[in-house]
Parts: structure tokens; sequence; C-alpha cells
């Protein structure tokens, strides 16, 4: 059962605290409340702790709860490894009750009361629901305290929105997020299906007019499915008339003639927005609309984006919409704009949802008639209160405060976390339904999953607490964080550390001395306290790190960098010595992407060592603010992987385990990927160990060809718990580009161009390179070596650790590479088919500023923007680094490019061994 209580009229009542949520007051410092996500509305303690055993059991007061009881066993199981009955009837000691109690007055309310007992009491379904949510994070920190929990919301709607149009999803990933924002307590996913460049839905209506990757109508089953089972509300969405280049390129006799109307409020696009004049644009929009809405049954409200189209200035370039307007008697040409809306917001009535859009009419100036009320106003310019004002039932998303929008990598924090979960309190009004924070995907539609989880995630888990509104449990985001780890992820959900991983301590050493002679010395990093730093007195060559007098291998890293300098930390390295506390180290993992003043998690090979330290990147000045490294906390010995070069193929676990618990425990592993949540089938049956008992295991991984090239996590589970990790590497199987730097003099902004090569929209001329005798799918000789020039878009790929499936032997690796913001480089390693390794460093200078000794491998006399050519030389250059001629190359890791700025990057034409 979905309620549809987010997207209906907050009733003033419901703003209020119901007398029946009035708790007996507050609690004593010695009886604290219980630490979850979001924090509990009041709790009174008392002594003791409920304990779950083998036979607690799962009671379900009513037969409707039965469903959600069956859910919550499943999880508790995988939580606790103990596997609860699921039963009707009366309880007895140690088991949870689940029912229902109306007088708890929020319908999203419940009470949790833990004795002899656990009893869950909801509202509603949906508000037990949430108290078993609770209950299970309780269960993760291993305790359950005696004491009554009163608990509810204090605001209605509670998002997160997905930029699916322009970064394709994995579904797995999809529906992790359904998952986890329901772990949370967030009850809304808005799914923003359609962009400039893709149109995710899979229409059976319009066949060819989905991008290669979208979604099916399985696949929104799935979706609608996962969202029905934990009490998420789907919100999707199809924005239109703009945003619309997919549908203006499979059908161009839908876009407008005049070239003020091609494109968005920001940029020139063809197609971008669709001529609303004409009558085949409101019949396509109606088939679509009739297709799509129908799939998403239990959403009440459809999301129509009505977002970005051009302002009234260019409208008034447009001599067909100016004459459209005047004959059909508009005011404004904007009036034709809001008009359209509500003829198709009543499309959307008609088939039995409200509809919603932006707040963009607003923005683009010159309405004389406003949206009809029946429209939700989602608010992301300014902020809610003059729709509220008008009586719009408003979604508030403010972009100066909760969009994520990374752009590009290395990326940039959008959000202030600190601010957000230290100075925010959400605004409560009649007509205000509630807050989303937006992840958006500009300029970044080929990068991993993980890419935005990296910006993401975090703004989400404080929007999650805010939002429920109870006490701000933690005196800074960071604690807040650090307790959120400790909870991890839903059951199931892939996490990058275990709840259970052990911290590692050991005396800190590094470089000297700290910047000015401060007081910011090496060991400042390990001081528990994110507010200190790091900060050496040289640009480069520094670290810090700690000696834990014995190896220990490594399974995962949290750090937080300096809050002034987090792009200082983007290229750093975090390693493992054997030899000494600079000698015999070994990467352990790499800063891909600008951290926020967060903390934030890397996944590593627990591989022992005795010596563990942070390498700043050069002009980095090691600027780092706290490190913790973690080891697994159980009885597993040896879990290692056999190599696999070719996608394909299988990967052999092994290992083994001792049981020093009382009872049996099952052992399993899983498998998925650590860039989208993709994962990988396991072969091999879950063992039972008795007590006492150690037994080898043997597991086998299947990595199919179509399996997404990168890291992936194998997880080893004894007893609902996970007890160490190891990690496999996917490669890609052969240079995938994910840049457009090539463009047609005829057309230097193409819709799949995003930041171009240089991230202010410059390229190099496809005219230009023919002249110079460089043609798609062509082969480039230079230095010896022989390489395949891309054909196609995109048509390079910007250097970010991707790893490559490249075989061949030589002395010399070479790169045809040029560098925006440069020079720019970094660190590479090159394996071999025996498995062993070894790092190459390369640098390319900046493709407009050639260097006089640089070793240009093709030159052009000018570049693209897209206002027309610019007649400046523009190189790309030959770059090699030296391998072992003795050996076979398996595979090349690119280096985490850096540069003397935030911008800089090392963007790779070819790769070529000889």
């Amino acid at each position: 059962m979905v309620a549809s209580f987010p997207f209906t009229r907050l009733l003033p009542a419901i703003l209020v605290v119901a007398p029946a949520l009035i708790g007996p007051g507050p609690v004593s410092a010695s009886e604290p409340a219980p630490v979850v996500v979001p924090s509990i509305q009041q709790w009174v303690g008392d002594r003791g702790e409920f304990v779950l055993g083998p036979g607690s059991r799962i009671v379900a007061e009513r037969a409707d709860l039965l469903p959600d009881a069956r859910v919550f066993a499943a999880d508790v199981a995988t939580i606790t490894g103990f596997v609860p009955a699921v039963v009707t009837g009366r309880p007895s000691r140690g088991d949870i009750v689940v029912g229902l109690d109306p007088a708890i007055g929020h319908q999203d309310g419940y009470r949790l009361v833990i004795g002899d007992t656990v009893r869950v009491s909801g509202a509603s379904v949906q508000g037990a629901f949430y108290g078993t949510q609770t209950v299970e994070q309780l269960l993760v920190r291993g305790r359950l305290p005696r004491g009554v929990a009163t608990d509810w919301p204090a605001i209605g709607h509670r998002g997160v929105m997905l930029d699916l149009g322009r970064h394709y999803y994995s579904v797995d990933y999809v529906l992790d997020q359904i998952r986890q924002a329901a772990w949370t307590k967030l009850n809304v996913v808005h799914l923003h299906f359609t962009e400039e460049n893709a149109f995710r839905l899979q229409s059976t209506t319009y066949p060819g007019l989905a991008a290669p990757q979208s979604y099916s109508h399985a696949d929104i089953r799935r979706f609608v499915d996962q969202a029905r089972r934990y009490h998420v509300t789907l919100l999707p969405e199809i924005d239109l008339p703009g945003h619309s280049v997919p549908i203006g390129q499979f059908k161009p006799e839908l876009q407008w003639d005049c070239p003020s109307m091609n494109g968005s409020a920001y940029r020139h696009w063809p197609g971008y927005t669709l001529d609303i004049t004409k009558p085949a644009t409101t019949d396509l929009v109606t088939d679509l609309l009739k297709e799509f809405v129908p799939l998403f049954p239990d959403s009440p409200v459809f999301h129509l984006g009505g977002d970005e189209y051009p302002k009234l200035p260019d409208q008034l370039q447009c001599p067909e919409l100016v004459s459209y307007a005047a004959t059909h008697g508009y005011r404004s040409t904007e009036d034709v704009f809001v008009d359209w809306l509500n003829r198709t917001a009543r499309m959307v009535s008609g088939l039995g949802k409200r509809p919603e859009i932006w707040n963009w009419w607003d923005v683009a100036g010159g309405a004389t008639v406003q949206p009809d009320k029946n429209i939700i106003v989602n608010a992301w310019t300014g902020n809610a209160d003059a729709y509220l004002a008008a009586g719009y039932d408003t979604v508030s998303s403010p972009g100066d405060l909760l969009y994520v929008t990374p752009y590009g990598p290395p990326g940039r924090p959008s959000v202030d976390d600190v601010s957000l979960y230290r100075d925010w309190t959400p605004q409560a009004d009649p007509h205000l339904l509630g807050y989303e924070v937006s992840r958006w995907s500009d300029n970044a539609v080929t990068q991993p999953d993980a890419y935005f989880d990296w910006f993401a995630q975090r703004p989400q888990q404080v929007l999650a607490d805010r939002v429920w509104g109870g006490a701000r449990a933690f005196g800074s985001v960071q604690a807040f964080e650090d307790a959120a780890d400790r909870i991890g992820t839903a059951p199931g959900v892939p996490q990058q550390s275990a709840p259970e991983d052990v911290p590692l301590s050991g005396k800190p050493y590094g470089t000297s001395p700290a910047y000015g002679g401060s007081s910011n010395t090496f060991d400042k990093a390990f001081d528990g306290d994110p507010d200190t730093f790091f900060d050496y007195a040289e640009a480069d060559g520094g670290y810090t790190g700690i000696d834990l007098g014995r190896a220990v291998p490594v399974t995962s890293i949290r750090f937080v960098p300096r809050s002034a300098q987090p792009s200082r930390m983007v290229g750093g390295r975090f390693e493992g010595c054997t030899d000494g506390p600079d000698q015999g180290c070994h990467v352990l993992a790499t800063v891909r992407w600008t951290p926020s003043p967060d903390w934030h998690q890397l996944v590593t090979d627990p591989v022992p060592y005795r010596w563990l330290r942070y390498v700043g990147p050069p002009g980095g000045f090691t600027n780092v603010a706290e490190i913790q490294f973690f080891t697994g906390g159980g009885q597993f010995t040896g879990l290692s992987t056999s190599d696999v070069w070719e996608p394909g193929g299988r990967y052999r676990v092994t290992g083994s385990y001792t049981n020093t618990s009382a009872s049996t425990v099952d052992v399993s592993l899983t498998a998925a990927s650590v860039d989208n949540d993709t994962r990988l089938q396991v072969i091999g049956k879950t063992c039972t160990v008795a007590p006492g008992r150690t037994i080898p295991l043997t597991w086998q991984v299947s990595v199919p060809v179509t399996a997404p090239a990168g890291k992936y996590r194998l997880t080893a589970h004894a007893g609902g718990k996970a007890d160490t990790t190891t990690t496999i590497l996917v490669p890609f199987r052969k240079l995938t580009f994910d840049n457009t730097g090539i463009t047609d003099d005829r057309n230097p902004q193409p819709p799949e161009l995003l930041s171009g090569f240089d991230n202010y929209e410059g390229t190099f001329s496809a005219q230009a390179l023919v002249a110079a005798g460089v043609t798609p799918g062509g082969t480039v000789v230079r230095g010896g070596l022989k390489f395949i020039w891309p054909s196609g878009r995109p048509d390079n790929v910007i250097a970010a650790g991707q790893t490559i499936d490249l075989h061949g032997t030589g002395g010399t690796l070479g790169f045809l590479a040029s560098a925006g913001f440069g020079p720019a480089g970094g660190t590479g390693t090159v394996t071999y088919t025996d498995g062993s390794s070894q790092p190459f460093t390369i640098s390319a200078p900046d493709w407009t500023s050639i260097p006089p000794d640089a070793n240009v491998a093709i030159s052009t006399p000018y570049h693209n923007l897209p206002a027309g050519p610019v007649p400046a030389a523009s190189a790309i250059y030959l770059v090699t680094a030296p391998i072992d001629p003795a050996k076979t190359v398996a595979r090349v890791t690119l280096p985490v490019a850096t540069g003397n700025s935030p911008l800089s990057t090392l963007h790779i034409f070819a790769v070529a061994v000889g």
C-alpha cells in the first residue's frame, strides 16, 4: 500500500504535534536516545536491553500487516543471521510485534516499546513500516535498549530526485536507491527520465525514440514493485516542452523554424524546445502520456517538467510564435507556454494523476495567465514563498540549498552539508508539501553511478534527518555521518565498508615541517578531530601515516579533507608499505574526485601492511583533516581471488572460516560493483559451520561479457555479518571514450558536446584534423607506435583511473593525449600477464599553450568554439612511458590526472604498446 499523503494538501492539524504524539518529556543523560538516521523525536529510556534470539518471531496483529512483516523478517535475517518466523496470534517473550494504533495521530508516525518483547505500533501500515526500519537500524548496531520511542515526521513529502535523463543509472542502482530512501524514511523518489541528451523510457508507441541505455516496461515494473514493497512513492517525470532534443531529433518536424527557439535558456541547441504551436506536438505528447502514465499505478502525481525553455526575449525574436500568440488572442508569447502546460496538465488529470511542473514559467517572464491551481509547483529558483502565497501546493527543491550538481570530474561539491545540518530548519506552511534533494548529472553523463553518490550521499542523509525533524543528535555533521556509517546501508544494499569493520590505530609519522611553522603537523590527520588538518610546508612530496607495529590487512579507508582546500586531495594516494614508512609502498586507493568537507569512504584489497600512509598529489600540500584505516572484524582468513584477464570468465575465490560463536553460522559470498551496484553471480552454495569448526571455502564469481567495467567488492557474510572483503577488477575491453573533443566546423555545438575539451565548449576541428592527415578510424603512426584514431562521438577519455584491457609487448607505452587547463598528468599502472605491475607517470601540455620542446603528434591551425573557429594553434601530443619489453602487457590503469587548476584534465585519444 502506497499512501498518497505526500501529494495531498497538508491539513493544518498535521502541521502541529498531535496530542497522542506528545511524549513524557526529555530523557536523562544516563538514558540517551538510541542512534538512528533520522533521529527519533522522543525517547524515554529504561534499564536493560532486548536480546533477539533464534527463537524470536515476528508477530503481525492484522492480516494487512503480513506483507510488511515478511519483508521485515527477511531484513532481520540479513542483519542478524537469525531467520524469524512470521506468525499471527499472541506474542511470547523475545518476539517482535507489529500492530496499528490510529491514536498515534500522524499517519507516518509510530510508537516503539522495547521490553521483554518489542512492540511496533503504527498509526497506519506505513507508520508501522517506519517503526520496523528503526528496529532494523538498532539491530545493526547490536542492541535494542529498553524504552519507549514516539516518532513522526515533521514534513510530509521527503524526497530525492535522480536525473536518469542525462545519466543512465543501472537498474540495480535505482532499485537500491529506492530501498535506501526508505531506510532513512524518505518517502518519495523522483525519477527524471528525459533530458537534452536522452529519452530513457522505451516506447512501444514510438520505437526508436529511446536511447540505447533506457528503461523497458519490465524495468519500470521492477521499480514500481520495489517502491510498493518499501513504502516509497515514485514521482515519474517527462520534461516538456524543453529538454526535448531526442524528441526533436526523432521528429524534426516538431522543431521550431526560428533560431531563437532552438535552444534552452542558456545555450543554442537545435530541437531543445518542441514547437508547441503545432498540433502534431500535442498529439505526440498525448500518446506518450497515455503510454507511460499507466505504468506507475501507485504514483498519485506525474511530473511534466516545463523547465528552461527560452525566456521572453528569445520568444519575441520568433516570428511564428509572435504571430501565433496574436492570432489566438494571447496577450504574451509566454502565455502560449502556460496555456499549453495547463492543457497538458489536464491530460494528466484525465489519466487519474495530479500534474506537477517546475516553476520556470515565472522565471521566463511575461506571463499574464498562470498555471492551474491543481498543478503542484516544484520550486527550484529563489524560494517557495511566492507560490505558497499564491495558493499553490509546492514541493521545494531550492537550487542554492538542495541541488547536487557536480558537473564533470573531478567535480565540485555544491551542497553545504555543515550548515544544512547545523542551521537549516524546514519551513512549515499548509501548502508546502515538502522538500527534495535533486541529484543532477550535467556534463557528467558518462561517469559511473558512484561518481554521483560521492557528492550526493551526505546531502541526502542530512536532508532525511532534517525533514523528519528530530533533535540534532550530534554536534557536527561529521559526527552525524560517522553514526550513519556505523549503521550502514539498508539490508542487501552494497556498501563501501561493513559496520563491523574495526578501526586501526598506530603511531603517526610523516613529513615535516608544517606550512609556515604552524601547528598543522602530520599527526593532526590522526587526532580524531576533523577541524584540525595537516598542512605540509612543501606543495609536493608530503605524506602522513601510522605505524601499526605489525602487518594488518586494510579493508576500507575513511577521510575528511581540509575544509578550505578539498580540491587539493584529488589525485592523492593512500598506500600500504611493507619495508618501512616510505619503502615497499603499494597504492590502496586513490582520491579520484573532489571531496566535500564530509567523511568519504574508499575500498581496498585486504593485503597486510604495517605502515599505512596518505601521499598528497602534486601541489596538494598534503592537505587532509582526518584519516581512518579499517580492518575486518571477523574470523575469515585468506580470502583471495585468482586473476582473470578476459571478460566473460570466472574468478575463483578461496578462503577459510573459523566459527568462534556458540551456534552454527551460515557463510556466503556476494559480489557487487562499487561503481553502479551491479551484482555478479556467485557460484557455490552457502556453507553451514558448526561451533568451533574451521572449514575451507571455495566459490566462483561469474563475470559475463556484459558486466560493466570497474571494481567489484566481494563480501563474505557469516551469521548475518559482513565479515571480510576483497575486490576484483573487470577492465574496460578497450579505451572507452567519455568526452567529446572534436566537432564538425558546420556544427561546433552538437547535443553530445557537454563541456567540450576545455570545460568551455572548445573542441578540435574535424576538418582541420583531416587536413593534418588524421581521419576517423584511421591509423596514426608516431614515434614508432601505431595508433587507431577514434571515430564517432565521444572521441576521447578523461583520465580518471580507468583500467583498460590492453595486450601487447614492447618497451614503450604510448598515448595520443592533450590537456585542458594543462599541463595535466599523474601516475598510472601497467599490469603484466604474469601478475606483476609497475607504475608509470605521464603528463601532457595544454592543448593551446604549446611548449617549444613539446613532442607534438598532431597540430591544427585553429579550433572550434560554439560561436565559430578560433585561429590559434592546437596540439595533440605523443606521451610515452617505458615498460618491460620482456613481459606482455595485460591491462593499463590510467592515472587520476591532476594539474594546476581544478579544471585541469588529461584527454587521451588513443593508446598503443610497441
